[in-house]
């Protein structure tokens, strides 16, 4: 009996030394730096960051004084979007990662501020880019191809009724539904992870096609002119609910569109 109470003994030793082995191993060293191990909670993580009871750090300081603690090297800044605040007096605010000042898609970070600090931050940073940020062809080359993967028939732009309408609704009289490019740093595919490896250096274009209806936002690659990532503006979804009929009574339908100036 003692014998087996002392096996199970170095079984359980054995067992929790694997286990906190591997929990040594699966800590993020990248993440763990000197400078975010000063400022974060043991919870953090690469996306969602807490600071410490008494890290006073105002908002404006976090990206600049702290900028080795993300991960962030001299090419990389986070750019101020928006804020905004909530009914529980939270302030938020919404920074772009911009690499060699150019945005890079999907690298978001909001901050969470109260009483002037930072409370938490969370979203998500590309670290450790290195692109050539130079582009082989041009802006005309790249929407020209872009215009060819759609192979639409007739564009919002061409359509002179719609264009004379966005100019009322903005109160621009420079407003366009025509395509402008916007270089930025964007992932190869819709589906691929978010590390450096799978950004590169791409032409960005809203296009809005009429006949047939579409609308993507379409990223080419800036250096070779292939359609890397289409991203489709229009969404919908049918939604279930009830009608009373004039003849069936109530009945469950499906909604799939809605007519905007029903009165």
């Amino acid at each position: 009996m003692k014998k087996l109470i002392k096996l199970s003994l170095v079984i359980l030793t054995l067992c929790y030394v694997t286990v906190t082995k591997n929990v040594i191993t699966q800590i993020d060293t990248t993440f763990w730096n000197p400078d975010m191990i000063a400022i974060a909670k043991p919870l953090s993580t690469q996306k969602c960051v807490y600071l410490k009871n008494g890290i006073n750090i105002e908002p404006n300081n976090l990206f600049t004084a702290y900028k080795t603690a993300f991960g962030l090297d001299n090419n990389d800044e986070m750019f101020l979007k928006r804020t905004e605040t909530d009914q529980l007096g939270y302030t938020h605010y919404r920074y772009q990662q911009k690499y060699k000042g150019i945005n890079v898609e999907w690298a978001e970070y909001i901050v969470h501020v109260m009483d002037g600090y930072v409370e938490k931050a969370n979203g998500k940073i590309i670290r450790g880019l290195n692109l050539n940020i130079n582009p082989l062809i041009s802006e005309n080359e790249a929407l020209n191809i872009a215009l060819s993967f759609i192979n639409a028939t007739v564009y919002m732009w061409e359509d002179v009724n719609e264009e004379q309408l966005l100019k009322e609704f903005k109160n621009d009289n420079s407003a366009t539904y025509y395509p402008q490019a916007e270089l930025v740093i964007s992932r190869e595919g819709e589906n691929l992870d978010l590390i450096p490896r799978n950004f590169l250096l791409a032409y960005k274009f809203d296009i809005y096609a009429q006949q047939p209806m579409s609308r993507n936002h379409v990223y080419v690659d800036a250096i070779n002119g292939d359609v890397i990532l289409v991203m489709n503006r229009i969404h919908s979804n049918d939604v279930q609910g009830t009608a009373i009929t004039k003849y069936s009574g109530t009945q469950t339908i499906t909604t799939d569109s809605q007519e905007p100036h029903i009165v």
